[in-house]
């Protein structure tokens, strides 16, 4: 079984709107994508690093604050120069993302931006579509962050595929213990 689409999901700094980067996360992960949120007011440093750290396909913002054109552009330049360029940046801001801006941040690397009135199966679909595909390896790390994101990520892979293959597993007893077979 392939591992799960994992993404993060963060709102820029000076920025408290979180209900629908909320219920757009609770779609991803009704439909089988990992989401780690952040949450709001986060910084792009914050966002970069723990994007490398999770070792996730995408990021995806939502902002409804402005600034998101140089916000956005900022994510994409950072992630390329930690060598993570491979980490693709999406997101969506309602009705404060202009097409304009859209043609500006496509420019400067952004993925994809999602309009108000974008469904939320067209979301979960184009994340399916886009970040589901095996990626290419990146050719040189700038981090010891991105290596050891990618062994965890492989430990926790087979960790859960071990998990999902063994149907016989001990049971805690109710002080926390484990039950214990004994050879009398």
């Amino acid at each position: 079984m392939a591992s799960p689409i994992r993404i993060l999901t963060a709102v820029p700094i000076c920025d408290g709107h979180d209900s629908a980067i909320n219920t757009i996360n609770l779609e991803f992960i009704r439909h089988g994508i990992e989401v780690i949120y952040l949450g709001y007011h986060r910084s792009v440093g914050d966002i970069v690093r723990a994007a490398i750290q999770e070792d996730v396909r995408a990021v995806g913002i939502s902002s409804y604050n402005g600034g998101h054109v140089e916000f956005f552009a900022e994510v994409v330049d950072l992630l390329r120069k930690r060598g993570a360029d491979d980490i693709k940046v999406f997101g969506g801001g309602g009705g404060t993302i202009t097409h304009d801006d859209v043609t500006a941040m496509r420019r400067k690397g952004v993925d994809q931006i999602f309009f108000a009135g974008t469904s939320l199966s067209e979301m979960v679909n184009y994340v399916r579509e886009h970040y589901g595909k095996p990626r290419k390896k990146r050719s040189r790390a700038k981090s010891d962050d991105i290596e050891l994101a990618r062994k965890l990520s492989e430990i926790e892979d087979s960790y859960a595929s071990r998990k999902r293959s063994t149907s016989n597993t001990k049971r805690p007893t109710s002080n926390g213990k484990k039950h214990q077979t004994s050879n009398i």
